[in-house]
């Protein structure tokens, strides 16, 4: 079993055309199909485990563990009792949960480590004194925390504008007023926007 794409994962048009022919009564894709599903699930589930014992709460995992909450689940699987169906959606979430960079405990290192490396080449995290600082403070840069202040921040300049053109404002003044939200933003808005395209 678990003989097909094991070193990469199935195209997923490929997959769709398998579902298509299983579902459609073809023996073969179905067979395939189940064989797939075990292989990226157990690979999958010994991806969630490397990360969890290195307690790294990577955005893959959270949504690997919102997925399979929401089924009373732990791990990824499927019985061999399942119907195509639940089958193939499994399939379809271990190999989504797989692709992501952050699904591997080198791809978060490597996603935090290009994050550092940004935060420097915008001199950033020269401020910090050692090691445990600075991933406090990317902690804090991926918290709940920060998405509210970014949204608190970004809705002033709405609300400026919004002002600005209700007291007959013109198009001068609302750029005025948009640069002057920029000078005083600048490090946390276009740093934030560097770092959130890694």
């Amino acid at each position: 079993m678990a003989r097909f794409q094991r070193a990469s994962l199935i195209d997923i048009e490929e997959l769709e055309a398998l579902a298509d022919a299983a579902e459609g009564g073809n023996a073969l894709a179905e067979e395939r199909l189940r064989d797939l599903n075990e292989t990226y699930s157990r690979r999958a589930s010994q991806r969630m485990r490397e990360l969890e014992n290195r307690d790294m709460n990577t955005k893959a995992l959270q949504y690997a563990q919102h997925y399979l909450d929401q089924r009373d689940r732990t791990r990824f699987g499927a019985g061999k009792s399942a119907d195509i169906d639940e089958v193939i959606e499994n399939l379809e979430q271990a190999r989504k949960f797989l692709s992501w960079e952050t699904s591997t405990v080198g791809g978060e290192r490597a996603r935090v480590e290009g994050m550092l490396d940004t935060l420097q080449s915008h001199g950033i995290i020269d401020e910090f004194e050692n090691e445990r600082e600075k991933r406090s403070f990317l902690n804090f840069l991926e918290s709940d925390a920060f998405a509210d202040y970014k949204k608190m921040i970004g809705s002033g300049i709405i609300s400026e504008a919004q002002n600005a053109i209700a007291n007959g404002a013109t198009v001068d003044e609302l750029n005025a007023v948009y640069q002057e939200y920029r000078a005083g933003n600048v490090g946390a808005i276009e740093s934030w926007e560097s770092w959130t395209r890694l």
